[in-house]
């Protein structure tokens, strides 16, 4: 190990020119590389997967879904949250306890199925439906 450390120190020179010329090409590919967030883009056509994200956006307008997980948040700047998500592109519907009943019943009345399907102790849950197959998701939402 100490000889390999005293080669380092020696080649110093010759080690960092060759780093900088690796970042050349290293720079030129991370320019010119595309990445598509869709996943399904890189799935071949024909499989189970493929023909049911077709069968969901031809029947039913929509080919994803995704769930957002509010914590801590009162029930004012949760649906405040929810106005703002609405606002992204290509979201279709966003699902939250205040798309069936008004903020001002309390939770305790709800259906127990209702409550738990959007609220898990101090955690909000939405359910966002997107029109599109390609992934929005790259929009970070920080509260």
């Amino acid at each position: 190990m100490k000889k390999f450390g005293q080669l380092v120190v020696k080649a110093r020179y010759v080690i960092l020119i060759i780093s900088i010329l690796l970042l050349i090409p290293a720079a030129f590919g991370y320019v010119n590389t595309r990445v598509n967030y869709d996943l399904l883009y890189y799935l071949p056509d024909g499989i189970d997967t493929m023909t049911g994200q077709d069968i969901m956006l031809n029947d039913f307008g929509s080919g994803a879904f995704g769930l957002v997980l509010v914590d801590g948040m009162d029930d004012e700047n949760t649906a405040k949250l929810k106005k703002e998500i609405e606002g992204v592109d290509h979201v279709k519907n966003v699902l939250w306890y205040d798309s069936f009943a008004d903020l001002k019943i309390p939770k305790s009345m709800l259906p127990k199925d209702v409550y738990n399907a959007f609220n898990n102790q101090t955690t909000g849950i939405y359910k966002i439906i997107i029109n599109h197959l390609m992934v929005i998701f790259n929009h970070f939402i920080t509260v």
